[in-house]
């Protein structure tokens, strides 16, 4: 996956307060969803899967599982949060590109077709759209879709992975991980616990 180019800072420096940080009175605890803007270049069957995805996305955003591993995880390049504040800014919805409280991520994706990269999909840090390569696509199952999807939200909550060294511990890779795992868990017949609403 692309890089998503945008200033970041490792930590406060002495004496300076963390910045972007949601208020827990704007945090919607149970009732994140996905606002979908566009899907672009898909056949009927690939808008199928992919909705499919975003299905089992609001099962496993909505869920107890989901808040206690993105609240519980220390990550690197984490716009300085602790995992409590990844996880109330995602509830939040508020994104780089849409600074409201509106409890979605909001979705617009383009299918392209690469067959000589390893990139699965990719962003642009002056846009919220995505581009998912069909090579990847066409042999994911829906909770790796889904892993995708929400590796590619982060960028647009402003979360990066420069180091190539630690990439796999940041929020856009960790946070997408959490969610494909926890999808393929529904997917094998478990029920997750849904997140009280207040």
């Amino acid at each position: 996956m692309k890089i998503f180019k945008r200033e970041h800072k490792h930590s406060p420096k002495e004496g300076e307060e963390r910045t972007d940080v949601p208020s827990p009175n704007y945090a919607c605890f149970g009732h994140v969803h996905f606002q979908v803007h566009g899907i672009e270049n898909f056949s009927k069957k690939e808008k199928l899967k992919f909705n499919k995805a975003l299905e089992l996305g609001e099962l496993v955003l909505n869920s107890l599982e989901f808040k206690q591993m993105v609240s519980q995880y220390e990550y690197v390049e984490n716009r300085n949060m602790e995992g409590e504040q990844v996880w109330q800014i995602i509830c939040t919805g508020n994104d780089l590109y849409n600074k409201e409280n509106d409890h979605d991520i909001d979705v617009f994706v383009t299918m392209y077709h690469n067959f000589w990269t390893g990139t699965i999909g990719y962003t642009f840090p002056d846009t919220f759209k995505t581009w998912i390569n069909r090579k990847f696509f066409q042999d994911f199952n829906e909770a790796k879709i889904l892993g995708n999807v929400i590796h590619e939200a982060m960028h647009n909550f402003g979360f990066t992975h420069k180091d190539f060294e630690k990439r796999y511990d940041s929020v856009p890779y960790k946070v997408g991980y959490f969610a494909r795992d926890l999808a393929t868990r529904i997917m094998d017949g478990e029920k997750l616990t849904p997140t009280k609403v207040g």
